[in-house]
């Protein structure tokens, strides 16, 4: 089957090259002779979707992650085929529901009723086992059903089915298979928009007829679900906001914003003056709410934990315009006027850098870095240092390139930035046992860098938003360093340069 699936992969490669080849110059293309065969072009590319998934499972069963240095089968998506993250979920998601046996909540032993037989008992729980039985039954066959259908549905239709079956509550009647199998046979038909509309309507009435193995409706079905995501910045700088929230904690927050709601609240302006929208008011009055809970206690007794910290260097500062974005702790780009929004005035953590960006040295005989480590660390990387992650440095820990257990201290030279996910990967024993790389620092360069198992080249942090760091932005200016010069500070410095971190007090 690997040799067959070559041969045809090969012929797609040639087919598609040509065919490009052929559309190079669509001027010189008759539309009408050649639209019925890319509407049928566009059908045949409707299995590409089913192959995704199929693909995605199959990398997800064999441990895929490990050819990229990850215990996540997801990363293998991303990095080998160069998906999104979002993309690369879809997949896998879509993969699970279609090839995954699904699984039914087992129905409890029956309670003793009074009066009852022996007998009568073992029917009873005979009854109630074959009713388990029918229901895995009827969703295995349904997902028979919806692995046929997906050859032909498109993968924006999929994406869509998958999008609107996350609301479908853990006991829906009928189940996640069989919503599932009804909407790829809905989808042949119905255009994306009136799909969702469809599937919407069929998942609220799966929700309210459900009801848990012992016959009772889930009241905490809702609850389960809760959620909040905070999008990326748009070229705006805006973030978008999605989620669901239980009733209780919804009913919070619109009594915490509806004080901001009236024209002239948050603001200077006159109320007949206030030209802002209902919505426009509601953000405002959402970050006064937010300022007031940050602002409860000092930064110093917090140690930085609900700090919004800013990395900027002193040529920054001097060359600041309208214009100019740097970079936070929370991983958003923040302009002047955010800061001056936030309320920062002044510097309240300075820290030295060399003319490579590394942070001057401040050795410690803890095991647990200090906050203001971590602001230096924060200043000199931004971000996660491995490879194209962008994990903000709120979130992230920090690493002893050498185990602490192993004898690593917690100074500066020795430590560096991961989210949780790269700092579960990281082989300690650095011996790329079970496929998993570790971090070093490059000795030329001083920089921290994941080196994949079995060596190789170390993978920096290169991304556009590292280099926004104030450690980036200093290296940029400075001249490539000497592949002698050690890591320790020599005797007679270079001219070093300084960064600023604003641990930004809110307003409020």
């Amino acid at each position: 089957m690997s040799r067959q699936i070559t041969q045809l992969v090969d012929q797609i490669d040639a087919a598609m090259t040509t065919l490009a080849d052929l559309m190079a110059e669509p001027d010189h293309v008759d539309f009408h002779s050649v639209r019925a065969d890319f509407i049928r072009l566009e059908k045949t590319m409707n299995a590409k979707a089913y192959v995704d998934a199929s693909f995605a499972w199959l990398a997800e069963r064999s441990d895929a992650g490990r050819l990229v240095g990850s215990s996540r089968p997801i990363d293998f998506l991303i990095t080998a085929l160069g998906l999104s993250w979002q993309e690369a979920a879809d997949r896998v998601g879509r993969g699970e529901g279609l090839f995954t046996t699904p699984t039914v909540a087992p129905m409890p032993a029956p309670e003793p009723e009074a009066g009852e037989s022996a007998d009568e008992a073992l029917q009873r729980e005979r009854r109630l086992r074959e009713e388990e039985q029918r229901r895995r039954e009827q969703d295995e066959k349904a997902q028979r059903e919806a692995r046929d259908q997906a050859r032909k549905v498109a993968a924006e239709k999929q994406k869509i089915i998958r999008q609107e079956l996350r609301t479908l509550n853990e006991h829906s009647s009928p189940s996640r298979a069989v919503l599932q199998a009804e909407a790829l046979k809905e989808a042949e038909h119905r255009c994306p928009e009136d799909l969702r509309v469809w599937l919407r309507r069929r998942v609220t009435n799966a929700n309210a007829a459900g009801r848990q193995p012992d016959g009772r409706k889930d009241r905490l079905a809702g609850h389960k679900k809760r959620a909040l995501r905070l999008g990326k910045q748009d070229t705006d700088g805006n973030v978008s906001i999605s989620g669901s929230l239980p009733a209780d904690v919804a009913a919070m927050l619109t009594a915490a914003l509806a004080p901001g709601l009236r024209p002239g609240a948050n603001t200077e302006v006159p109320d007949d003056k206030d030209r802002r929208s209902r919505a426009q008011r509601g953000v405002d009055q959402l970050g006064v709410v937010l300022s007031r809970l940050l602002s409860d206690e000092s930064p110093k007794s917090r140690q930085g934990v609900g700090s919004v910290v800013v990395s900027m260097t002193t040529k920054d500062v001097e060359e600041m315009t309208a214009d100019s974005r740097f970079l936070s702790n929370t991983g958003h780009l923040l302009s002047a006027l955010d800061i001056l929004t936030l309320g920062a005035a002044a510097y309240d953590l300075g820290v030295l850098h060399d003319v490579q960006g590394q942070p001057l040295a401040l050795g410690r005989t803890k095991r647990t870095a200090t906050l203001y480590q971590r602001l230096a660390l924060f200043a000199y990387e931004g971000l996660c240092a491995c490879g194209t992650c962008d994990g903000a440095m709120i979130h992230a820990h920090v690493h002893h390139i050498k185990a602490w257990a192993r004898g690593g201290v917690t100074d500066l030279e020795y430590l560096t930035l991961e989210c949780p996910p790269h700092h579960a990967d990281n082989n300690d024993n650095q011996d790329g046992a079970g496929g998993m790389g570790h971090m070093v620092r490059d000795p030329e360069t001083g920089r921290a860098g994941w080196q994949p198992p079995g060596g190789g080249p170390i993978q920096f942090n290169d991304t556009e938003l590292q280099e926004y760091s104030a450690g980036a932005k200093i290296r940029a200016r400075s001249k490539p360093p000497d592949a002698d010069m050690p890591l320790s500070r020599p005797d007679h410095d270079p001219e070093p340069d300084s960064t600023g971190l604003f641990d930004l007090p809110p307003t409020g």
